[in-house]
């Protein structure tokens, strides 16, 4: 994320709360100062921003907050003409910084379409709830580890949404799956 942000020349990312982050220019013990509102990052102040957790009332639930803010900014910098008028040069420059399953004929197709119409996309948060605990994770087997255990509601109610999303086709109205042959996720969180 720092390499891209820095790419783009920074971004603007939307803070809810003021806060001074854990981390600083110069790593553990200096900090960094964020406004309730939109405020200017560079990579390593994008970094700071989505790692801090500890200055919030709901933690790490806050944490994923400010990740989906980040990815909205990063998305606003790219869809902006300055940025994506020049979207060769931008995908031969980042194209080891990101994994998609999207051909690269897609994503020239939707550069250009962004280009063409420079329509205003709605980004929308989905959010699951859970319930903190001490548990073992794959990554830590021997350790016991703060976790969240998910509340299967709120993951049902997500999967729906993500599901009724995968099943539109832009402008028609009906559904199916879409063009780059994603399909609906069942209750697991897995595709169908």
């Amino acid at each position: 994320m720092k390499s891209i942000v820095n790419l783009l020349g920074g971004v603007k990312v939307y803070s809810d709360f003021d806060f001074i982050s854990d981390w600083g220019p110069y790593g553990a013990g200096s900090h960094y100062s964020f406004k309730k509102g939109y405020n200017k990052v560079n990579g390593k102040k994008a970094l700071a921003f989505c790692r801090e957790r500890h200055h919030f009332e709901n933690g790490d639930y806050q944490r994923g907050r400010d990740h989906q803010h980040m990815i909205e900014a990063i998305l606003n910098k790219v869809m902006s003409p300055s940025v994506l008028g020049d979207y060769p040069a931008l995908l031969k420059e980042s194209k080891k910084m990101f994994q998609t399953n999207m051909s690269t004929k897609k994503i020239v197709s939707l550069c250009k379409m962004q280009l063409d119409d420079m329509a205003k996309w709605k980004i929308s948060y989905a959010n699951a709830a859970g319930k903190g605990t001490m548990g073992y994770t794959y990554s830590m087997p021997s350790t016991r580890l703060y976790v969240c255990s998910p509340d299967m509601n709120s993951i049902n109610k997500i999967t729906k949404k993500i599901n009724k999303f995968l099943n539109e086709r832009p402008g028609d109205g009906t559904t199916g799956t879409d063009s780059s042959g994603t399909k609906p996720l069942n209750d697991q969180g897995t595709n169908q």
